[in-house]
């Protein structure tokens, strides 16, 4: 099913909340509803990667990047992305999925979307490596910080990207002899 639900409260909250910087945390809360449950009664695997989507897309209405997106007729593009589940979330549970931007470099943004329960604790965390296009190239992500309302210093890449960055390459590897 898809998220209509979901979608339109994420929309009308990127688009009319106040404006954050790139490297502010956003928290996003929602509810597990029955269309989020699996045959074992909590939220399945799959809708968190859906979940982190939305709370994606209200963190690019928020900082401002899908304003300069738009503008600019680039197309966002998920390149690669992971998770890990720590706990699970029952129906009707309330959560909050939280976005943070943990850097870039060359064409590549990377975020972490953490599933936090009502208490705070941790249910499970995701990284993202995002990318935009333009007439067939990538857009470095140095082009897009400079326009964006709040300038941003580039942070050095934490530890958890470098380490996903060796096995996102084997991955690539294994696709391309594959093909």
């Amino acid at each position: 099913m898809k998220l209509y639900a979901r979608s339109l409260p994420a929309l009308w909250r990127g688009a009319t909340g106040a404006t954050i910087a790139p490297d502010a945390v956003l928290a996003t809360r929602f509810r597990v509803l029955p269309h989020d449950i699996d045959l074992n009664g909590h939220l399945n695997n799959g809708r968190y990667f859906q979940l982190m989507d939305l709370a994606r897309v209200e963190w690019l209405l928020r900082t401002g990047i899908a304003r300069q997106v738009l503008r600019r007729r680039w197309r966002p593009v998920l390149a690669s992305s992971a998770i890990h589940f720590r706990r699970e979330l029952a129906l009707w549970e309330p959560a909050t999925a939280t976005t943070r931007l943990l850097g870039w470099e060359g064409h590549w943004v990377y975020l972490e979307h953490a599933i936090l329960t009502a208490s705070g604790r941790q249910a499970a965390l995701g990284l993202v490596r995002a990318g935009f296009r333009h007439g067939g190239s990538w857009v470095p992500i140095d082009r897009l910080a400079a326009a964006l309302p709040h300038q941003v210093a580039r942070p050095p890449l934490p530890p958890q990207v470098t380490a996903w960055q060796g096995l996102d390459g084997v991955f690539a590897g294994l696709i391309g002899r594959a093909a």
